[in-house]
């Protein structure tokens, strides 16, 4: 009998057990599959704050004392933003691809927003390097308008994935621009490469560092 009882008690433990069991397998579930379907800041970030960094201390070390900048240099900066915006769309494609319903919806068009965005940018620029305005007027305008369309891209996708970071993020780099319109150029170039580059690359070893502690605990 005693050990019958025994038997029943182990049982039961293990029945006990068995829930808690059950839900952190269920979390861990439902984490991979988050993690499979919503879009990675951190490849996002390295993609942008890369191109960013590269592009604004390219101009800043090319650039003249009027912040005058050579064609060549321009060419490299938009292609690396249109590289950046690319890699952006498409990633945010690949995870929404097999979705359907609103969530699909919104990153289908949350990806082409910022294709859009960038061919507006690059056709405004090269306009306004053709024109015969000052580069006192042109090249502030040409320097912050990508910028710009960044914060409030990140800014937007933050409401569309309710990520707190990429709100910071873009309000960050919102900042760092109005603090640029203030400082001589070319200096503004440097103040956002290192700012907002800068900030891109920092905030994706953040994340990577979160994501790892987050995993290790489930696991």
């Amino acid at each position: 009998m005693a050990e019958q009882n025994e038997t029943r008690n182990d049982a039961s433990r293990e029945d006990v057990m068995d829930p808690a069991e059950s839900l952190r397998i269920l979390d861990q579930g439902a984490s991979m599959v988050r993690d499979r379907l919503q879009p990675d800041d951190r490849q996002i970030l390295v993609a942008w704050g890369s191109s960013w960094l590269i592009g604004y201390i390219l101009l800043w070390l090319t650039s003249d004392a009027d912040g005058t900048i050579s064609f060549w240099a321009f060419a490299v900066f938009m292609a690396l933003l249109i590289s950046a915006a690319l890699f952006t769309a498409i990633h945010l494609g690949r995870r929404t691809a097999g979705i359907r319903g609103p969530s699909a919806t919104s990153g289908s068009m949350y990806g082409g927003a910022w294709i859009i965005s960038f061919i507006a940018v690059f056709v405004i620029n090269n306009r306004l390097a053709a024109s015969d305005l000052d580069a006192s007027i042109t090249a502030p305008v040409s320097f912050g308008l990508p910028v710009m369309v960044v914060a409030i891209l990140y800014m937007a996708g933050a409401a569309i994935y309710r990520s707190r970071a990429q709100f910071v993020l873009g309000a960050w780099i919102m900042g760092s621009l109005l603090l640029s319109l203030f400082v001589e150029m070319p200096t503004a170039y440097a103040v956002m490469g290192f700012a907002g580059g800068g900030a891109m690359l920092f905030t994706s070893l953040v994340l990577h560092a979160l994501r790892g502690r987050t995993t290790s605990r489930t696991a």
